[in-house]
């Protein structure tokens, strides 16, 4: 075999698991279609992730997010960059919301330090938000923001540094398995032989798998605002947040990064695609609903295009949980996919569960097990 494991994909998933093989000694080849690491082709990308650790989605996830984000700390410490922010976040709703009660929920089952707030409590506490009378906030300390493409280039270089071989430029046109192990064969006419093969393309899972994992992408586009409190409502000062209307849509928003604006963004909600034909260019139907909305819990933001945007993907399992396991027809594939918007945060103890699944022989958790849809 030319090496232990190969990769495919390069994003966040992709970098993260290389660095767990490489960390642990196996011999990893990562091959990655574009030409540039960190880059905002797919879902890696637009300046800020939140990440939070009372789970509304599932209880499951509180573990995987812990050690999540003790990964990213020593992702910080080793490489002596900063990647992640706590600022605190606010889970807003309806006491019936799924982000109130999923919030509650995963806090309580886990012990994780939170607070309820009433409406009152909550003007009194964050007054640069404006708060209905019959919505609640749950407010968590240890949410904050992480920087996605620092996040990948970070993985990527200290994957490199321990002895990863990395490529980028190097589109993976097929993947085989006999048994014995993979043949993953480039647009260029290279391949690559391996034990194991571990799949992380996000939005081009499907090409790799056909329809087997029922697998939709969703165009999903983040929005920069001008805001007036921008300049006293920054990372130090203020908490991300996720907002549940009554209507049952959900969108989030960060501090103010770069003292001027607000980025905000749906969480769903957006165009199916296909990834080789995503729209990326805005137009006022992508922007208008979601700043008339999102005036409404926040004062201040202009009534106006917004100053910048990115245009990114969500790969969406049908039950909206992640797809991390052996392929059931191809056990020397790992797949990594099916992250449905919500699985940035997650790269480093996802890596880590590729690598357990390579390595160790592990098992894959059975909220993940690709089996379910096949």
């Amino acid at each position: 075999m030319d090496t232990d494991v190969v990769v495919v994909g390069l994003g966040a998933m992709g970098t993260a698991a290389a660095l767990a093989f490489a960390r642990a000694g196996a011999r990893v080849i990562g091959l990655e279609a574009e030409p540039v690491v960190g880059h905002a082709v797919g879902s890696s990308h637009g300046e800020s992730r939140i990440i939070r650790q009372a789970y509304f989605e599932d209880p499951a996830y509180v573990p995987l997010v812990q050690e999540a984000w003790d990964g990213w700390q020593k992702l910080e410490r080793d490489t002596g960059a900063s990647l992640l922010t706590r600022t605190g976040g606010l889970m807003i709703g309806r006491p019936e919301a799924d982000v109130v009660a999923g919030s509650v929920r995963s806090a309580r089952l886990h012990g994780l330090s939170h607070e309820l707030l009433s409406a009152n409590e909550a003007r009194r506490r964050f007054g640069q938000f404006r708060w209905r009378d019959d919505e609640l906030a749950v407010f968590e300390p240890m949410a904050g923001v992480l920087r996605p493409e620092v996040g990948v280039r970070l993985a990527a270089d200290e994957a490199r540094a321990k002895g990863a071989d990395l490529r980028w430029g190097r589109r993976v046109t097929g993947i085989t398995s006999d048994g014995r192990g993979v043949r993953v064969v480039c647009s260029d006419g290279g391949a690559v032989r391996a034990s194991w093969a571990v799949l992380a393309v996000g939005a081009w899972s499907n090409a790799y798998l056909g329809d087997r994992l029922k697998l939709q992408v969703e165009r999903q586009v983040q929005l920069w605002f001008p805001w007036e409190h921008a300049g006293r409502c920054t990372p130090a000062t203020s908490p991300v947040f996720i907002h549940e209307a009554p209507g049952g849509g959900q969108y989030y928003g960060f501090p103010s990064l770069d003292g001027q604006t607000m980025k905000v963004a749906r969480h769903h909600g957006g165009q199916v695609t296909e990834p080789d034909r995503l729209a990326r260019g805005l137009e006022e139907d992508d922007w208008r609903p979601l700043l008339d909305e999102a005036r409404e819990l926040v004062p201040g933001l202009r009534n106006g295009p917004p100053t910048r945007a990115a245009v990114c993907m969500y790969t969406n399992s049908p039950d909206g949980h992640f797809i991390v396991g052996r392929h059931p027809e191809r056990a020397q594939i790992v797949v990594l996919a099916g992250f449905s918007g919500h699985g940035f945060k997650f790269a480093p103890a996802i890596g880590r569960l590729a690598r357990d699944l390579v390595l160790g022989g592990a098992a894959p958790l059975p909220l993940f097990d690709p089996a379910r849809f096949m």
